[in-house]
């Protein structure tokens, strides 16, 4: 039987577009456990049907369905992405590929590209300084610029005094030494910046306490702490407990 030319010229590039897309796949090699922290974490995945930001800590932030919702991510010896969100139910986790120039994924046995990535946090659910996540409850703008990060957090606070009232402050030496001044009782502990950029205290007698963060609205300093907006306190150069 004799096929026309241009039957047997589309046969061809078919055939050869199918032994490249195989020869690809078969030179793709899976992620390390490594590469894929390294690839995914500090970023924010656009997929289909959802944003989600992985936090270096393990943690996730996601919105789908105009939803925000929290949980943790974690990877497998194979190269697998897992997401551990209990508002999702169980989620099969997804395998990631890469020929050296393109990085492709395993999704419900199919190999397609993967999804686009942008640096940093870019879904519009703001946080509380606890860490648990708004949902829907109180728009990003009444957060201004945003809540602080970990460095601006950082630049605000370290090798400084914030004065809590009358003959009450604390200092944030640099080494994360942080002394107390309550009513002329002095105490040390420690201060830490979380995954949100939001200040920790750790001193004796405090117990759990919510941490605190910074935002910027209208060029006036604001604090988040405990579900309460307020300005936010004096922050004086050095260490002033003495003074106070």
């Amino acid at each position: 039987m004799n096929f026309p030319a241009r039957i047997l010229l589309a046969v061809s590039i078919a055939a050869l577009t199918f032994a490249s897309s195989f020869a690809d796949a078969q030179a793709a090699k899976p992620f390390s456990r490594y590469d894929l922290y390294q690839y995914i974490s500090g970023k924010t995945q656009r997929r289909e049907d959802a944003l989600i930001f992985y936090f270096d800590s393990g943690k996730l932030l996601a919105r789908k369905a105009g939803e925000c919702a929290r949980g943790k991510w974690s990877t497998t010896e194979q190269g697998g992405l897992c997401w551990h969100v209990s508002a999702w139910g169980e989620q099969p986790c997804e395998n990631y590929f890469s020929d050296g120039a393109l990085i492709s994924v395993v999704r419900e046995g199919k190999n397609i590209p993967a999804p686009q990535l942008e640096d940093g946090n870019t879904l519009d659910c703001p946080l509380w300084a606890s860490g648990t996540v708004l949902t829907g409850v109180e728009p990003v703008e009444d957060f201004g610029d945003g809540l602080f990060n970990r460095e601006q957090t950082r630049q605000l606070i370290a090798g400084k005094t914030v004065v809590m009232g009358p003959n009450r402050g604390l200092y944030y030496g640099a080494d994360s030494r942080l002394e107390k001044n309550w009513d002329g009782v002095r105490s040390t502990g420690s201060w830490k910046i979380d995954e949100h950029g939001a200040v920790c205290w750790q001193l004796p007698g405090w117990g759990p306490t919510p941490c605190e963060s910074y935002y910027l609205k209208e060029g006036e300093m604001m604090s988040w702490f405990n579900r309460k907006r307020s300005k936010a306190r004096k922050h004086l150069e050095g260490n002033q407990l003495g003074k106070l």
